[in-house]
């Protein structure tokens, strides 16, 4: 067990512990398994590693914090349980470069500081942009289990709403073609569930 806290997620940068305990006990942390460091560079507390919001937030450290939680792995955080958590997808513009690393992705991406939104004190692309994202790029029966799942997060007012977005903004400015025609129908088969009256029966 740490005797300190590695930031609000359990995860921070491994130069800023040494400058704060010193290097000696970051190696002894290390060592001893109570700190795991799942890329070089970062660390986060061994009792919290499995906790999503800390690999991911171990994962943004890395990239750097102007990149932006994105696709399968936003969508997850944003309660879309069928998204995997791994490999980590961040996003950052195209005028920054950054490499990709195992079981992390980084992708480029457009208009990145207008579909933010802050969760839990990481930059999370907003819900709409997500599903446009992961419908142009996950395999179909992937993308539509998600956004299913991303409708039924949101009230029924919210949810035409969301389609909306959806259809006429993020999938008209996709730069990427592969995907947009088939996410168009899959968004316009989404509908909020009906409830058997039962009354009716």
């Amino acid at each position: 067990m740490l005797p300190w806290e590695l930031g609000v997620a359990g995860a921070c940068r491994r130069s800023v512990l040494v400058d704060a305990v010193g290097e000696h006990s970051v190696r002894s942390a290390v060592r001893s398994r109570a700190a795991l460091s799942p890329w070089p560079g970062v660390l986060v507390d061994a009792g919290r590693a499995t906790d999503p919001w800390t690999s991911v937030t171990a994962a943004w450290l890395l990239v750097g914090e102007d990149s932006v939680v994105a696709g399968p792995t936003a969508a997850h955080l944003l309660g879309c349980a069928a998204a995997p958590l791994t490999p980590v997808h961040l996003a950052v513009t195209y005028e920054t470069r950054r490499r990709s690393r195992p079981g992390l992705f980084v992708h480029n991406g457009l208009a990145l500081a207008d579909d933010t939104v802050p969760v839990n004190g990481l930059p999370l692309l907003r819900l709409e942009r997500v599903v446009c994202d992961v419908l142009c790029t996950v395999a179909p029966g992937e993308a539509l289990v998600i956004a299913d799942q991303a409708l039924a997060s949101v009230v029924r007012v919210t949810k035409d709403e969301l389609r909306s977005h959806v259809l006429e903004r993020d999938l008209a400015q996709a730069f990427r073609r592969r995907g947009v025609d088939l996410s168009r129908r899959v968004v316009n088969g989404l509908r909020p569930r009906r409830h058997r009256d039962p009354r009716s029966a």
